[in-house]
């Protein structure tokens, strides 16, 4: 990794990278966090890490510094480290600095050479198979989103329903914010209302017609809009009780999911649908879902 990043001792410091650089290894520079919390330095003779920024010690000292890339075999010098940190340092940094340069077992060396530890594995190499274990753990859903993957529906759907929450859908305003150039205006309403996924999936004119029909058709209640998606949706999902709960939910997720398909057909292909016929195919699409999942 030190040598893929064109560094004499640690890859883990700050990088400077340029937007021009490859694919390649814009993508190897993506998992530098990776690399940084899954690796630790084994002191040898201490010459190779660096004092204020590596992990060597436990855990990455992170203290500011003008000579952050001092090895520890330099920087456990009192008489040199601290003339510079009284520079920036508040004294109470400085003192836990002194008690740390202090410690007795921080001050030994083994005299051999310095190596970057895999901290996933036994003898401190790479392995994929604990490296994959400890990230499958890192990585657990703890998130307003997982009663998402519950629910009895196309995966499709759910990772659209799981981009619309997250506000990750290309609609007209998401475009704008990247630069890209769009006519304006609804395609479901015809007004000239910069479409955003608040307007198109709950206060454009069309969609709430929709809700209407789906409501005489399946019973379910309408959702109270608030100020984001976000923020509608979970409230309405919160709403639902009982045992009928998830099938609300799943027709309601079900329209927004039609709802998205039907703006795309008038854009792209230049289809319309009246409101009666959307809602009679949310109906029965909502209904074989919960069939059949």
């Amino acid at each position: 990794m030190a040598i893929l990043y064109s560094r004499k001792r640690s890859p883990t410091p700050p990088l400077n990278w340029l937007s021009s650089g490859s694919f390649f290894w814009r993508d190897l520079f993506k998992l530098r966090l990776l690399f940084q919390i899954s690796t630790t330095w084994e002191v040898g003779d201490g010459a190779s890490p660096s004092f204020w920024f590596d992990a060597w010690a436990g855990s990455p000292i992170l203290f500011l510094t003008k000579n952050w890339d001092r090895p520890p075999k330099q920087a456990l010098s009192l008489q040199k480290a601290l003339p510079l940190l009284n520079e920036i340092l508040p004294r109470p940094q400085i003192f836990r600095v002194s008690t740390f340069c202090r410690e007795p077992n921080q001050l030994q060396f083994s005299g051999g050479l310095d190596r970057i530890v895999w901290k996933w594995s036994v003898d401190g190499n790479f392995c994929s198979n604990t490296t994959y274990k400890q990230l499958a753990g890192i990585g657990k859903v703890n998130s307003p989103f997982v009663w998402i993957w519950k629910l009895k529906l196309p995966p499709k759907v759910k990772f659209f329903c799981l981009l619309l929450l997250q506000d990750k859908l290309l609609t007209q305003h998401a475009l704008l914010k990247r630069n890209i150039h769009v006519t304006v205006g609804c395609s479901l309403c015809s007004s000239d209302l910069i479409e955003d996924s608040l307007h198109l999936f709950f206060t454009c004119p069309y969609s709430q017609a929709l809700w209407q029909q789906v409501q005489n058709l399946t019973g379910l209640t309408l959702p109270l809009v608030k100020e984001s998606v976000l923020q509608t949706i979970l409230g309405s999902f919160l709403s639902h009780n009982g045992p009928s709960k998830n099938k609300m939910t799943c027709f309601q997720m079900t329209a927004l999911w039609t709802l998205w398909g039907e703006r795309n057909n008038r854009i792209f292909r230049g289809v319309a649908k009246p409101v009666h016929v959307l809602a009679r195919s949310i109906q029965e699409d909502g209904a074989m879902f919960l069939n059949f999942s």
